[in-house]
């Protein structure tokens, strides 16, 4: 009886540190929160794409994404569903650099339910330079 409310104690303590040090957390992580673009012309729209992934034992939901600059960084597509616990997911953007030139940096930040990194920031860098006559 003493030894069942022992290895009772035991399992729940570790359950305990499990989820209070975030071992059953969704975990956003990225491939590469950095997009080289390279040079690019004003009149040449060009895609962005970051692969995320969920390395937690909890799903991942990406909450909302906010864009830095709404008029040249558009978000195309991002995951509606959560993203299951060593799952994969795809945010893609699409900059636009009419009007812009030389070096551009704009970000996203996708804001998750991740509690030890609630926001991750994506950035994209082109060196935008004038459309050819």
């Amino acid at each position: 009886m003493a030894l069942g409310f022992l290895l009772l104690m035991i399992v729940r303590t570790g359950v305990k540190f499990a989820q209070r040090s975030g071992l059953w957390n969704p975990r956003i992580a990225c491939d590469d929160s950095f997009v080289e673009l390279g040079r690019i012309g004003t009149d040449q729209p060009a895609l962005c794409r970051f692969k995320i992934h969920n390395h937690g034992r909890r799903p991942l939901q990406v909450e909302r994404i906010r864009v830095g600059c709404a008029a040249c960084l558009q978000v195309m597509h991002a995951p509606q569903q959560a993203v299951p616990p060593a799952g994969t997911a795809e945010i893609v953007a699409q900059l636009h650099p009419r009007g812009l030139h030389g070096p551009v940096i704009r970000t996203l930040a996708v804001h998750t339910n991740d509690p030890t990194q609630p926001v991750l920031i994506l950035t994209v860098r082109a060196d935008v330079q004038p459309a050819a006559p």
